[in-house]
Formats: structure tokens, sequence, C-alpha cells
């Protein structure tokens, strides 16, 4: 699994600059799978590890598992889910879980004749009013707005 070698005896600049060229691939790569990559709008390419925790999450939205389920899910220890998720997509793992649903939520209050109550029901959330405050926060209008278009 390794990134790259050096033989020995290495110099210290080479090392220096091998290791910062790995922390500028691993930054491109981040931004890959979020979507972004300096200002210019790239396809969006989901990491495998994501796409199936994305799964996992829809086998049912009504459950808020935690990350602990989750990492029990992926087979996992909850700090190393931590660590993978942050590398790939800069998020926690909590914050993942949440982007998710919010994104599913966002995709219903669009395409369903659903009331908010009964979306933030659907994915887990008890309060709508809770469910409202996370949704304004992730994309800056709250559901009735996007409801409304």
């Amino acid at each position: 699994g390794a990134d790259d070698y050096l033989s020995k005896p290495f110099k210290s600049k080479e090392l220096i600059l091998r290791i910062g060229n790995q922390m500028e691939r691993q930054e491109k790569m981040r931004l890959r799978y979020q979507g972004q990559s300096n200002g210019y709008k790239v396809e969006i390419v989901k990491h495998p590890f994501i796409v199936e925790i994305e799964r996992r999450v829809a086998e049912d939205f009504t459950i808020q598992f935690s990350v602990e389920e989750l990492a029990e899910k992926c087979a996992l220890s909850r700090s190393q889910l931590h660590r993978k998720v942050k590398s790939i997509t800069g998020f926690s793992a909590s914050g993942l879980l949440t982007k998710i649903r919010m994104e599913r939520a966002f995709h219903d209050l669009k395409t369903t004749h659903l009331n908010i109550s009964e979306i933030s029901y659907n994915y887990g959330y008890s309060d709508p009013a809770n469910f409202s405050r996370i949704f304004k926060k992730q994309f800056g209008k709250t559901p009735s707005e996007i409801k409304e278009f």
C-alpha cells in the first residue's frame, strides 16, 4: 500500500518534496470527490467507500442510527471510519450521514407532494423544527423556501 518509494541513502530535500507532492495529491483527490477543483466545476466522482456508506444509510432512512452503528456495519472501528471518511470527503462521519440525509430530503422536497413534517419524519428527524435548522445550515434556505419553487 505504499504511495512512494525512496532508496537509501536519500536526501532530505527529496523527502520533503515527495511529502509535499503526496499531500497535494491527497488534497486534489479530496476536492475531486467533493466535486470541486480550484474553482472549476468537475464531474463528481464518488469513491466506492462513500457509495457503500450511502447504500447502507439508504436501507432505512427512518432510522437515525449512530456513527458507531455505521462503523459496525462497515466492519471498522469508529475512529477508523472517521479517519477514512474525513480523508476522502473532508466531512466527519456524522457530518457525512447528515449530508446524505439532507440531500435526499432536498430531492424529496423538490419532487414529491409530501409536506415538510412528513419528509423530516421519513429521514429520521422526530422534530421538524430541528430538521429545518439543519436543512437551512446545509443549503442556506429553509425547506419551505425550497418547497415553494
